[in-house]
């Protein structure tokens, strides 16, 4: 933010594309469709970010930021060791936002992005730490596989038949 408190240009750029990246399910998006769909000249897009690929490290690392601050209130929610709360909690209408974060990222890492990747191993891990915190090892393990199961299972009805 500037002395004024309104956002870069950047900051709205980014934020233009992670919108455009968010609607394109994963698929992945070429600088001009970026353009297109921000309404953002390419030149632009470039002034700001270097290049095409940096604008998709920076979205898939917001997107993951998105996605720890999810974890961390879904983890909160569940302090009582009650793991029913965690998929309450990710379950709800207002933490629905999950969905097309993870849909994104699991998109792009199955296109074989290795940035995509890495942030879905490390959203992995802080789940594995948060149950293995939370519950026994053999627990956790399957606390895991339920966590993993239901995630998809959000996806799946989300999706547009």
């Amino acid at each position: 933010m500037n002395n004024t408190g309104e956002r870069s240009g950047a900051a709205r750029a980014l934020d233009a594309c992670i919108a455009a990246a968010l609607a394109s399910e994963g698929r992945p998006l070429s600088i001009y469709d970026y353009a297109r769909e921000t309404g953002i000249s390419a030149r632009m897009l470039i002034h700001y970010f270097g290049s095409k690929a940096a604008i998709d490290t920076a979205v898939i690392a917001n997107v993951q930021d998105g996605l720890r601050a999810e974890v961390t209130r879904a983890i909160e929610k569940a302090k009582d060791r009650r793991l029913d709360r965690v998929f309450q909690t990710l379950a709800a209408r207002d933490r629905r936002g999950v969905v097309p974060l993870l849909r994104f990222l699991l998109a792009r890492s199955l296109s074989g992005d290795r940035s995509a990747v890495a942030a879905m191993r490390a959203q992995r891990s802080v789940w594995k730490q948060a149950f293995r915190d939370m519950l026994s090892a053999e627990e956790a393990r399957q606390a895991m596989i339920l966590l993993e199961g239901s995630l998809i299972g959000l996806i799946l009805d989300e999706l547009k038949p």
